[in-house]
């Protein structure tokens, strides 16, 4: 299925199933060439388009590094819920033999 969009002043095609879902990436690149527009006078299309692929590129860089730290970071709560686990799985038959000992 083919879907239009107008992504700064420019009509384009895409071909893909979900032509919501392509409406809302063209919206959205089209909001941050008109924001890096706004901030920069008389530059090319072109230019602009460069600008706000790497704002973007510096969003997604940001949110990949984000959830990468997240991920270590739940990583090392879950080796260290595993180790307390351990301990706590330890002294609990240490009690019990203990317990069985003086039986």
């Amino acid at each position: 299925m083919s879907t239009q969009v107008e992504i700064f002043g420019a009509n384009y095609t895409f071909d893909g199933d979900d032509a919501e879902h392509i409406r809302q990436l063209a919206d959205y690149v089209n909001r941050k060439m008109a924001e890096t527009a706004e901030n920069i006078k008389n530059v090319t299309t072109s230019k602009v388009a460069v600008l706000a692929a790497m704002n973007l590129a510096e969003e997604l860089f940001t949110l990949r590094d984000s959830i990468e730290g997240s991920s270590g970071s739940a990583a090392d709560r879950l080796e260290k819920l595993v180790a307390i686990a351990r301990e706590l799985g330890s002294s609990s038959q240490d009690k019990t033999r203990g317990a069985r000992r003086r039986k």
